[in-house]
């Protein structure tokens, strides 16, 4: 198979790649082929309308509403999972979980450090070893260029997250070994996503929103009937309270991030 394939490739054109690739077991062209359909069908999308591009499919996949396409948690995951594979193998630049046995020297500085940090720092310290920088190497610029590469490779909803609990994870450890001078990592300044305001959805979106609202803060009154039966069986007459403002403000966010992300993979909303 041939690696390091530069040009633009669409789901398609990786499906291709698969069905006609003479040295994939019919198991791995059976799934990844299946993964493919799944993820198309579920974004709404054909494959011929998908860039086979990790950071484009970040995107796709955080709103793709897999739930409403009957697919369990299990199953999605597998399907990423699947999907991750594929672009490996046909040569695009993906982070899968790595295999790869750690250098003797992260071997060595992660064997003493506390459990959790080991977990966190795992894709870290697989980073370092494959472009063989040692523990003692690490610099400022290293892990920016671990933030580069987890944008550009990764198809997990938030990479920035991901290297936040790696760069955390490396200052406690840095702490706990003050005498092996390791850098403390400054955090890298980011825009942060804020979303599409509301007054650039359509009218009848903010409408129903509002009217949302406001039947949220209202308390729900059983009839008078259901009032007197839950009185005399020493029960509440209420069937729901009014929610607190600031819960109601959760939710008006949530709904307007979850628009957004709709919006901007493509999707009209009427």
């Amino acid at each position: 198979m041939t690696k390091n394939i530069k040009q633009t490739m669409t789901l398609a054109a990786l499906k291709d790649i698969i069905a006609h690739d003479g040295n994939l077991t019919p198991q791995a062209r059976s799934e990844w082929t299946s993964a493919i359909n799944t993820v198309a069908r579920v974004c709404g999308r054909n494959p011929s309308e998908i860039v086979a591009d990790p950071k484009h499919l970040r995107h796709l996949i955080r709103s793709a509403a897999w739930q409403l396409a009957g697919l369990t948690p299990g199953h999605w995951s597998n399907t990423k999972s699947r999907l991750s594979a594929a672009l490996a193998y046909a040569g695009i630049d993906v982070d899968r979980k790595r295999q790869a046995r750690l250098s003797p020297d992260w071997a060595q500085f992660l064997d003493v450090a506390p459990k959790r940090v080991r977990q966190d720092l795992g894709g870290f310290a697989g980073f370092c070893t494959a472009l063989e920088i040692a523990p003692a190497d690490v610099t400022q610029e290293t892990f920016a260029n671990f933030l580069d590469y987890c944008n550009e490779r990764m198809m997990r909803w938030d990479p920035r997250s991901y290297w936040l609990t790696a760069r955390r994870a490396w200052n406690k450890q840095a702490q706990l070994n003050a005498y092996l001078h390791l850098p403390v990592i400054a955090s890298i300044g980011t825009d942060r996503w804020r979303g599409v305001p509301w007054l650039e959805f359509p009218e009848s979106l903010r409408a129903e929103v509002e009217a949302l609202k406001l039947w949220l803060q209202e308390d729900e009154i059983d009839d008078l009937d259901q009032i007197e039966y839950r009185r005399s069986n020493g029960r509440r007459s209420r069937s729901r309270r009014p929610l607190r403002p600031a819960t109601i403000k959760a939710y008006e966010y949530d709904l307007r991030a979850h628009a957004s992300h709709l919006v901007q993979s493509g999707i009209e909303l009427l």
